[in-house]
This record gives structure tokens, sequence and C-alpha cells, in this order.
């Protein structure tokens, strides 16, 4: 009788184990492949944006290139703190790592020093984010899953005042500040007020 009740509780054991892995994995596959790629780029990008801010708070010469990268990871950590709710709401694991190419700036960025540092750090940030408002403006004109698609809207001005900001200090610095837009009427210094 005992080894019965015992088999029985395994039974349903092992049943609630995979209704719960089962219901899991639906709510990933109910996401379409806009949503799933978006949550997955989105959140490899933040924890780049968070980890090479933390970098250039410690090797940046210039005080407004560290202001920059204080404001870009409050702001990236404030959005992966969203993102992540999201995912533990929706049952969808994120990737906890960085994708090969921010690995790889990560590496070289940390080798640099000074003006250079200073100045290879905005160039990335243009890249990055230029990157970052297309795969958000995708998601919001694209993506199915209604919240995703509200923290997409919600984060894309916070990423265009990023791009801004860093066309400023690139200007300050004698770089380019249009290199990182597609829509050159953003630039702050190309002499245009830019969109409120």
């Amino acid at each position: 009788m005992r080894k019965t009740i015992l088999s029985i509780g395994s039974a349903l054991l092992f049943l609630a184990a995979g209704a719960y892995a089962q219901s899991a994995n639906s709510s990933q596959a109910n996401l379409n492949q806009q949503d799933r790629d978006f949550a997955n780029t989105a959140a490899q990008a933040n924890r780049a944006e968070i980890e090479l801010g933390n970098l250039a708070q410690q090797h940046a010469s210039s005080d407004a290139v560290k202001q920059f990268a204080k404001t870009i990871v409050d702001d990236h950590t404030n959005a992966g703190q969203q993102l992540k709710s999201w995912a533990s709401q929706s049952n969808v694991t994120l990737p906890s790592g960085l994708a090969p190419d921010d690995s790889s700036t990560k590496s070289s960025l940390s080798s640099l020093s000074g003006s250079q540092f200073d100045q290879k750090y905005i160039q990335a940030q243009l890249q990055d984010h230029k990157k970052a408002i297309a795969l958000f403006e995708k998601e919001v004109n694209e993506g199915q899953d209604p919240q995703l698609k509200q923290f997409a809207e919600k984060t894309l001005p916070v990423l265009q005042d990023h791009v801004r900001i860093a066309e400023d200090l690139a200007g300050k610095m004698g770089m380019s500040g249009k290199t990182g837009l597609s829509d050159q009427s953003k630039a702050v210094n190309s002499g245009k007020e830019p969109p409120k």
C-alpha cells in the first residue's frame, strides 16, 4: 500500500514537472520569431552596455565620458530589469552572456586608456546604439507580444537620447558626430534642434 502511494506520488510529481516544462516551452513557442530574436538580442545588448559602461567609468580620461558611461549603466540596468521581469512572467529564458561582437569590443577597449579609450568607447556607443535603435524600431513595427512592444516603445527614446549625447561628445572630441546615425536630422551637432 505504501509503495503504491509513493508510486502515485512520484507519478504525479513527474506529470506536474512535465506540465510545467511544457507550459514554459509553450510560452516560448507562443512568441513569434521576431519577438524571440528581439528579446534575446536586447538582453545581450543591455548586458554589453552595462559592462562597457562600467569599463568606461574606470578607463575614460574625460569626466564627460565617465558621466555618459554612468548614464548608460543606469539606463541599461533599468531596461534590463524590465526585460527580465517580462521574461519571468512569460516563462522565457534570456541569454546572460555577451554576444561575440560585444565580447570582442570589450576586450579591445580593455587594453586602451586616456583619450584613445574615450574615442573608441564613443565610437562603439554610436555603432551599438545605431544597431539597437534599428532593433527596437523593428520590434515596435513587427512585434506581436504587447508587453515587448510596449517595452520597445518606452526604451526607444532613451536609446535615441544616448545617440545624441554620444554624437555631442564625438563632436567635442573632433570626431564626426554623425557616424552612428541613419537619420542625420537627429544629430545634436548638425545645427538642427533634435526632435523631442
